[in-house]
């Protein structure tokens, strides 16, 4: 039992070395990178300094890179590739600097091929078998120099031709009117440029990517939330801000990146933005791109290389999301735009949110990808749920009212916007209209007459009549306080709308269009306002609504995005010409006029970065620096970290977020903390168990019953026998050896010194026999009379038992002749033997008992029995007691001659006893009697 014992605790103690051995492997590197290895793209996102010193620099080495690959092109760091290692050095101010315990976002990567007998380049799936950071600190050592290769670089692929765009907006009067306007192709087409390969003998591919956090200031994550006070957007600090913001497209259209970007630089036009003044930028995307994004498919982005080197490389994710850094950068907010379920240009003509391409569940999915993947970068404060749900009363059309059907506005708006919230409650909600709404609900509540005489119309989008019936409720007071509703807003040359026709002035158009279809929203308190899209070409009769417009947004401060950036809006035009550089100074100065301003600057929405170079920070605004971080104010001297959201599936911590922490931070990571824990609990656990195994056998048994766990995994349970009190001088009472629960019983071992048991053998019996006498020796003439007189003893011993066998016979046959008068009596032997010594006793006693007497007794005469009168009648051979034979039923077999009436016999006969009497205790022996 020891040595079992001991091996149970050697077998414990060797699991608990087992369990605790990785724990020394837990202690965190000085530094983490997040990496990502996609076909030819390898990605670094960001790097953890985990030391409690601040880095200055860092080398990032990857081992496992596919034989034969060469790297064409990287950013945000320098690079070189030999012998299947990959390395990267910090070499950009912005992400170089680490602060201890702080994560920030490099954004570095590189694009690398391998050429194919044919003579085209691919890349295969790969992933890095090792990634290490060696970091840099101030006064310390360079880190050792990358061994260099050769990259042998292709030429870079002429840009293609810009895709024609539709417009966005559509023509919504009585339905015999048609569109006028159809988009038009640029009338410069895009500069053909062949990228000729340099000659490239250096060591290292150094990027040219533009810091994307090289402002003045440094971002703050997640200060720069929006939400809504009455039908005013504020910010946290309860700010009233005004979002004067501008629309580009290109997301939707099947370029996947910005349109234009064939010919200007990305960079460049998102800074013309906002040192324009315009503080919010409209994407529209398609649901089908984000789809694929979120498969991990990654259609091809159309740029001009050449003009953008710095998105060489990238797939169309990656330059979105590099996009919104430089947006960061510059100071500009953001709203991710459903424009349309199908990428293509003229997406937007479908009536509702969903096609056969893309089902209505993968509309939600799409927005709640974009929510999940940007929660916690404030740079996207905003999302438009879908542009310009419409539809005609004759077709497939949007509804507004209570039901639950997929075409029901107000209900995919509530359930999508609640999907947003599910993943960032601080969004705001973007709500378009519809086209029609009932004149009369009593009567068409549901849609159903396909009269246009029924219904209001408006733009497509614009129609928001159904919020006065039917306002959109996201379930709680502040949820509700992030929506915001946006109509869109046109001119005739667009479409010539009935309230255009003739004369039309400022007031005129608020009568007989904007009160009754959503200024109402902002007049009755009820939410914002944000005017979706508006703008046209400045020639008249367009250009007076656009005044009168302009007129309404600047006397009410409603929030807006203009139509568009792009050159290439048929019916619109835009902001810049063909090129996508020049502005269009006469559009820009008539929108100019309703840009927030404060004393000659423009005001952004960030409360750190200034909006461009001819902006301000919103903390500024007024005159007046807004706390926004009380407990950690920023310090201008850090150096910038990017909060750009990563690829899908990456981990999605904001820098400005992990420094913030750092302060209270106790070194310990979260998932650490987890990981101590499930080990605790799994060494209490195996305690527990080796517990049950060595002091509770029986508990751990029915454990494993319980559990319905192989039988082999029970413990044999060995027991005992415990002495009886007192029969061996111990004190202990019997213990219930004999009883067993599963398969042993253990018995508590309580024995005094004094008396010990084995548990090994059988109890061996004391043998209580008398020894035998030890036999004489017998010569050879003594044993053989000794067996002649056994020999003989033997025959005289057989004749006697022959004799006592026939005496016997004749003495039962003696003892069965006493039996009822019609038995003969026995015959008696003579006197003569009954003296016969080699007769048994017994059998001579019995013989004497039935002997004769010598004086025969004399016989009184018997007393006739008195009957009683009643009893007379009755038979006289049956006691007066007896109940009367049914003489009926009785058989002639049971009837006798001496009794008729005796009843029929219904058991078995019983014999006699042929035993002879026993003797009486005080009664002589039959030897006596004579």
């Amino acid at each position: 039992m020891q040595k079992t014992r001991i091996r149970y605790c050697a077998s414990i103690l060797l699991v608990l070395m087992l369990i605790l051995t990785p724990l020394r492997f837990l202690r965190a590197a000085d530094a983490e990178a997040n990496v990502e290895a996609n076909n030819g793209n390898f990605t670094i996102y960001s790097i953890k300094n985990n030391t409690d010193k601040e880095m200055s620099g860092w080398t990032v080495t990857i081992k496992g890179v596919p034989e034969g690959a060469v790297v064409q092109n990287a950013w945000n760091a320098s690079c070189s590739l030999s012998g299947g290692t990959l390395t990267f050095s910090s070499n950009q101010d912005w992400n170089s600097t680490i602060k201890p315990g702080e994560t920030i976002y490099v954004s570095v990567g590189c694009y690398m091929e391998i050429a194919g007998p044919d003579g085209n380049y691919a890349m295969g799936s790969w992933s890095p078998s090792s990634v290490t950071v060696t970091p840099k600190f101030s006064g310390a050592s360079n880190t050792p120099t990358p061994v260099p290769a050769t990259p042998t670089p292709i030429p870079t692929a002429a840009p293609t031709a810009a895709p024609t765009a539709a417009p966005t907006a559509a023509p919504t009067a009585a339905p015999t009117a048609a569109p006028t306007a159809a988009p038009v192709n640029p009338t410069v087409a895009p500069t053909e440029t062949t990228v000729v390969p340099a000659d490239t003998t250096t060591t290292e591919v150094v990027e040219t990517t533009p810091d994307p956090n090289a402002g003045t200031a440094v971002p703050v994550a997640g200060d720069d939330w929006l939400t809504t006070d009455g039908n005013k957007i504020v910010d946290q600090n309860g700010t009233q801000v005004w979002l004067t913001g501008i629309n580009w497209f290109g997301y939707n259209t099947g370029t996947n990146i910005f349109d234009g970007c064939w010919n200007c630089n990305m960079d460049q036009a998102l800074k013309a933005i906002a040192d324009h003044g315009f503080n919010f930028l409209r994407i529209p995307m398609s649901a089908e791109l984000v789809l694929n994004w979120k498969n991990g498919v990654y259609p091809e982005a159309n740029f001009n290389q050449a003009n953008n080197a710095e998105l060489v490389g990238m797939n169309s994710q990656q330059i979105f999301d590099y996009a919104l850094s430089l947006c960061q950068k510059y100071g500009i907010k953001v709203m991710l735009d459903i424009h349309s379920a199908n990428t293509d240009a003229s997406g937007h003509m479908a009536n509702l949110w969903y096609t056969d391409k893309v089902s209505l569940q993968d509309y939600y999915d799409s927005l709640s990808y974009l929510a999940d993947r940007y929660k916690d970068n404030d740079t996207v404060v905003a999302y438009d749920l879908k542009n310009e749900p419409h539809g005609k009363p004759n077709e497939e059309k949007a509804i507004w009212n209570d039901s639950e059907l997929d075409n029901n506005w107000k209900h995919v708006a509530e359930t999508a916007g609640n999907l947003v919230l599910d993943a960032n409650p601080n969004a705001l909600i973007m709500i378009e209209g519809i086209e029609i709404y009932p004149k009369d609900l009593t009567a068409n509540a549901d849609f159903s007459s396909t009269s246009d005489a029924d219904y209001y119309y408006n733009w497509w989008g614009a129609n928001l009549r159904g919020v006065k019936d039917y306002p959109i409720d996201f379930g709680s007071p502040e949820r509700n306080r992030q929506i915001v509703y946006s109509p869109h807003d046109y001119g005739p040359t667009v479409y010539e709308q009935p309230w255009f026709q003739g004369s039309f002035d400022y007031e005129s158009l608020k009568a007989d269009c904007w009160n009754d279809n959503w200024l109402f929203i902002h007049n009755e308190g009820i939410a914002p306002i944000l005017i979706g899209e508006w703008g046209g070409f400045m020639t008249e009769p367009n250009l007076t609504w656009m005044t009168y417009l302009r007129q309404l947004i600047g006397e009410n401060h409603l929030n807006f995005t203009f139509w568009c950036f792009n050159s290439n809006s048929g019916d619109t035009g835009g902001l810049v010409l063909d090129d996508f550089t020049t502005w269009d100074e006469e559009k820009y100065a008539f929108v100019k006029e309703v840009l927030w301003q404060d004393d000659g600057k423009f005001v952004g929405l960030d409360h750190a970065v200034p909006l461009g170079d001819n902006g301000i920070a919103l903390s500024q605004y007024g005159g007046t620096i807004v706390s926004v971080t009380p407990d950690k104010p920023a310090d201008p001297t850090d150096a910038p970290a990017e909060t750009t959201a990563l690829e899908s599936g990456a981990e999605s911590k904001p820098a400005a977020a992990a420094a913030a922490t750092a302060a209270t931070s106790s070194g310990i990571s979260a998932g650490k903390i987890i990981l101590y824990c499930f080990l605790f609990l799994l060494i209490a656990l195996v305690a527990v168990i080796a517990y049950l195994i060595i002091k509770r056998p029986k508990d751990w048994n029915n454990l494993v019953d319980r559990l319905h766990l192989p039988e082999k995994l029970k413990r044999d349970i060995p027991w005992e026998i415990v002495p009886e009190t007192g029969a061996l001088g111990t004190s202990d009472s019997v213990s219930r050896n004999n009883e067993f629960a599963g398969r042993f019983r253990p018995v508590k071992k309580e024995v005094t010194d004094e008396i010990t048991f084995s548990q090994k053998a059988p109890i061996k019996r004391p043998n209580m026999r008398p020894a035998a006498p030890e036999k004489p020796k017998l010569s050879l003439e003594e044993e053989v009379a000794r067996l002649a007189e056994e020999m003989k003893a033997e025959a005289e011993a057989h004749e006697q038992a022959a004799l006592a066998a026939e005496n016997g016979i004749a003495a039962a046959a003696a003892v069965e002749s006493i039996v009822p008068d019609t038995v003969p009596e026995p015959v008696i032997e003579p006197a003569s033997k009954t003296d016969d010594e080699e007769i048994p006793s017994i059998v001579r006693n019995m013989m004497k008992e039935q002997s004769p007497d010598p004086e025969p007794a004399v016989e009184e005469p018997e007393e006739e029995p008195i009957v009683p009168t009643w009893a007379q009648a009755m038979p006289t051979d049956r006691p007066i007691w007896a109940k009367p034979a049914n003489t009926e039923n009785a058989s002639d077999e049971t009837k006798t001659e001496n009794n008729p009436f005796a009843p029929a016999r219904k058991g078995p006969i019983k014999r006699p006893n042929l035993r002879p009497a026993a003797n009486k205790p005080n009664e002589p022996k039959s030897d006596d009697k004579q």
